[in-house]
């Protein structure tokens, strides 16, 4: 369209040249191809390629909406806000390793504009930023080194308010201080988040507004989930959000005698919480406790829903002291299979009466509420 306007300017000049001049010809040229933002492209990042940029940030800030970010194999440290759609994508090398980001001394920080996360983790420093757009992450892996101060927490990837986008085939790692993964949505406007094929051992956190059904829907599937962080509590955690956490394996926790958590020695392979109705379908998870701590007060539940909506169907849940707790929720459980807990289902609401479930050496079934 802009080569089509310039032409017809061209003759137009040409054929009435009382009106235009030449050089009113080529001014309007310049101004036509001037209003049209450049087209979306690739850009490269690394040294796999001539031309390419040193950073991500610096082709993040080039790049127009729309475009793909190629990272080279290789380390990288800095932190990366990403405010307009674009896809980042790590090239693998030879060996399989893709882009590897190193968290940097020093960072940004912020606080979750959702009460109930800001209270809980406090002052965070995001290393991938995303604060806006639709962004798709993949072959990206972010580390988080040593032991940072804490506060502020640093987060490997971050979804905040008015982000969407989709994390695939990503990983994070990091110490006890930390979160892998982050979604968010503090907005009336609905967003959506879907976190696939990817693996972090500093667990996942995604949450929103307090109405029925939040206003971030996830998606959380075919993920390895290792909860030694933040402080081994949660595997997957989930405040106030709609969607489904499906065909995930989440292990943990990995505790010692000598550590304790903001709430005791207590965690959570899949936790949905809130305090109105949402509708969270947790289905198809394979939950492994191993349980190292050396003291008898240690309790880990496989998935525990406090908040009425929740569907829990087809998991598979082993080691833990209680399977699935409900803490008195209405919620639909069946199909499930636990084996060696001490307690399978339990705080069941009155008169509530679950599907079919399979126990497996499990001491005490079911537990209806006090």
């Amino acid at each position: 369209m802009c080569l089509v306007r310039e032409i017809w300017f061209a003759k137009e000049g040409i054929e009435r040249k009382d009106l235009m001049s030449p050089k009113t010809i080529f001014l309007l040229a310049v101004l036509v191809v001037c209003a049209y933002p450049a087209a979306a492209s690739t850009y490269y990042v690394g040294s796999c390629k001539s031309g390419s940029f040193p950073t991500i940030s610096a082709a993040v800030k080039a790049a127009p909406a729309g475009s793909t970010i190629s990272i080279c194999a290789g380390n990288y440290s800095e932190q990366v806000i990403i405010s307009k759609d674009l896809t980042l994508n790590g090239i693998a090398s030879s060996t399989g390793v893709g882009a590897f980001i190193v968290a940097p001394t020093s960072m940004q920080t912020t606080t979750s504009p959702i009460d109930a996360l800001n209270k809980y983790f406090g002052l965070i420093a995001p290393v991938i930023w995303v604060t806006g757009g639709n962004v798709n992450i993949q072959n990206v892996l972010v580390s988080v080194l040593g032991n940072a101060p804490c506060p502020p927490r640093t987060v490997a990837f971050y979804y905040a308010t008015g982000a969407s986008g989709t994390l695939n085939r990503v990983a994070s790692f990091g110490d006890a201080c930390s979160v892998g993964i982050w979604a968010e949505n503090a907005s009336f406007t609905p967003t959506a988040v879907t976190i696939e094929n990817s693996t972090s051992n500093q667990g996942i956190v995604a949450g929103s507004l307090l109405l029925q059904n939040g206003t971030l829907t996830v998606t959380i599937k075919n993920n390895q989930v290792f909860p030694i962080a933040p402080e081994g509590i949660y595997g997957i955690y989930l405040y106030s959000v709609s969607g489904t956490v499906e065909t995930n394996f989440v292990s943990g926790p990995r505790w010692s005698s000598n550590e304790s958590g903001p709430s005791g020695l207590s965690g959570f392979a899949i936790f949905d919480d809130g305090v109105a109705q949402t509708d969270v379908t947790i289905s198809g998870n394979t939950i492994q406790v191993n349980e190292s701590s050396e003291t008898q007060d240690f309790f880990y539940w496989g998935i525990a829903v406090n908040v009425d909506g929740a569907t829990v169907k087809s998991n598979k849940i082993s080691g833990a002291h209680y399977a699935i707790g409900l803490y008195c929720n209405a919620a639909t459980v069946s199909g499930n299979t636990i084996s060696n807990a001490d307690y399978g289902i339990m705080e069941l609401p009155a008169g509530f009466t679950p599907g079919v479930n399979t126990f497996y050496n499990t001491g005490i079934k079911t537990l209806s509420c006090p």
